[in-house]
């Protein structure tokens, strides 16, 4: 499942309070929506792990297990912070196991406030949709799909 999570460091550094005290309450909800499922959530990133105050493993975790981790801690976590923004980028990259992983997500989100946003690049020369993100779509049952027009290249009128 190497494309399906981009966890950076410096988003998740930029996503702290900058009080200790603020950040003793933002690790301690990291940890709470982690849960016991903590030490599987240590590949995402080495910081997470630190934070989470889990070594990185020794061996590959089987991916059915890692993605259900994300998946409930994803869900925990927007449930602990009153709210989460995931973006994905370039969803039409999307792989079996991230559109899984996705899918593992959807089942937690009853009562959930989270919000995904995925984009993707056009694909023809008419600037539709690639036929990978309409079958990820159609794999992850999303509600909606906005295909704004093209930028004009053309400065603002002010």
């Amino acid at each position: 499942m190497s494309a399906a999570i981009a966890w950076s460091p410096s988003s998740l550094q930029a996503a702290f309070p900058s009080s200790m005290a603020g950040r003793g309450v933002a690790v301690d909800q990291l940890r709470r929506a982690a849960g016991d499922g903590a030490h599987l959530l240590a590949p995402l990133s080495p910081l997470l792990a630190g934070l989470l105050d889990v070594p990185a493993p020794e061996a590959e975790n089987p991916p059915d297990r890692f993605e259900g981790a994300v998946s409930v801690f994803l869900a925990a976590l927007a449930r602990e912070a009153a709210g989460l923004l995931v973006q994905l980028d370039d969803v039409q990259w999307l792989d079996p196991a991230g559109a899984h992983l996705l899918r593992g997500l959807a089942a937690e989100l009853a009562g959930t406030p989270l919000l995904l946003v995925a984009t993707a690049r056009p694909g023809g020369p008419d600037g539709s949709a690639p036929r990978s993100l309409e079958a990820a779509g159609d794999r992850l049952d999303l509600v909606q799909h906005l295909d704004p027009s093209p930028m004009s290249r053309d400065p603002p009128n002010t």
